[in-house]
C-alpha cells in the first residue's frame, strides 16, 4: 500500500506538473512537523549569514575601490561559518534526510529520523561532492548568462534523489538526472518555476507585513529572522520532497510502473 498513489496518466507514461505538486504537498502536510524542524534546524547558520551580510558587503565594496567603513575580519568571519554550516547542514540534513525520510512516507511506512541521518551520512560525500559540482556549473552559467543556469537546473533537479536511491557517483547522478528529465525538460522546467515563484512570493508578503508593522527595529529584525527563517525551511522541504516526487515520476515514464515500495526497498 502506498501513502501517495501514482496516477493512472503516469502509469501510460506522462509525467504531470500538478500532480508532483500536489503529491508533495500531501507527503509534507502528512509529516509537517518533523520535515519542518528538520529543515529549518539546517537552515540555522543562515542567521549567522544575514546578520552578517551588510558588513561583508562593505568590504566587498572596499575590494572593487569604493571608499566605505572599514570591516572587522571578526565579521567576515562570522558570515564564512554561517554560509559554510547552511551548505553542509543542508546538503546532509534538507536533501539527504529529506529524500529518504519522504521516500518513507511516500510508501506509509514509518519516519524514523535517525534512520533517515545515518542513510544521510552514509551518502554525504557523494551529495557533498555533487551538491558543489552543481553549484560551480550553475554559478558559472549564471555568470555568463542567465539561461545556461536556469537549463542546468532542470537538466539536474532529480540528481540528489537519483546519488541516494541508486547509490550513484556525484558525475554518474547528474547524467541519471539528464536521462530521466530527457523529453520531460519543459514541465520540469515549468515545475521549478513554479515552486520558485511560490517561494518568491512568500518572501514578498513578508516583506510587507514587516514594513507596515507597529514595531521598533530591533523587533522587526526579530521577526524577520523568524518568519524567514521559517519560511526557507518550509520552501527547501517542499522543493527537496517535489524532486523525490519528480525522480519517482519520471523513473515510472520512462521505464515502466515501478512501486514505490521497490524504491523505498533499496534502503532496507
Amino acid at each position: 500500500m502506498t501513502d501517495v498513489s501514482v496516477p493512472n496518466s503516469l502509469a501510460a507514461g506522462g509525467f504531470r506538473v500538478g500532480s508532483v505538486l500536489n503529491r508533495a504537498a500531501s507527503v509534507l502536510s502528512r509529516h509537517f512537523l518533523i520535515f519542518t524542524v528538520v529543515s529549518v534546524a539546517a537552515n540555522l547558520p543562515l542567521i549567522l549569514v544575514w546578520s552578517h551580510t551588510e558588513p561583508v558587503a562593505r568590504a566587498m565594496g572596499r575590494a572593487f575601490g569604493r571608499a566605505l567603513p572599514p570591516v572587522a575580519g571578526y565579521d567576515i568571519l562570522i558570515f564564512s561559518v554561517g554560509a559554510v554550516g547552511f551548505f553542509l547542514l543542508n546538503t546532509v540534513l534538507s536533501q539527504a534526510l529529506i529524500v529518504h525520510a519522504a521516500f518513507r512516507a511516500m510508501s506509509a511506512r514509518p519516519i524514523n529520523i535517525s534512520e533517515s541521518l545515518t542513510v544521510g551520512l552514509t551518502r554525504f560525500i557523494p551529495i557533498l561532492l555533487l551538491s558543489l559540482l552543481m553549484g560551480i556549473f550553475v554559478f558559472a552559467g549564471s555568470v555568463v548568462l542567465f539561461v545556461p543556469a536556469l537549463v542546468l537546473m532542470t537538466v539536474w533537479f532529480v540528481g540528489t534523489p537519483a546519488c541516494i536511491v541508486e547509490r550513484l557517483g556525484p558525475w554518474s547522478s547528474l547524467e541519471r538526472s539528464a536521462e530521466l528529465t530527457k523529453g520531460n525538460r519543459w514541465k520540469v522546467f515549468g515545475l521549478l518555476a513554479l515552486i520558485n515563484v511560490a517561494g518568491f512570493f512568500v518572501s514578498y508578503v513578508i516583506s510587507l507585513l514587516l514594513a507596515i508593522a507597529p514595531f521598533g527595529d530591533v523587533v522587526l529584525r526579530v521577526f524577520d529572522f523568524i518568519l524567514n527563517l521559517l519560511a526557507n525551511g518550509l520552501w527547501g522541504a517542499y522543493y527537496t520532497i517535489a524532486a523525490v516526487v519528480a525522480y519517482h515520476d519520471l523513473r515510472v515514464s520512462k521505464e515502466g510502473r515501478i512501486d514505490i515500495e521497490q524504491i523505498a526497498a533499496v534502503f532496507d
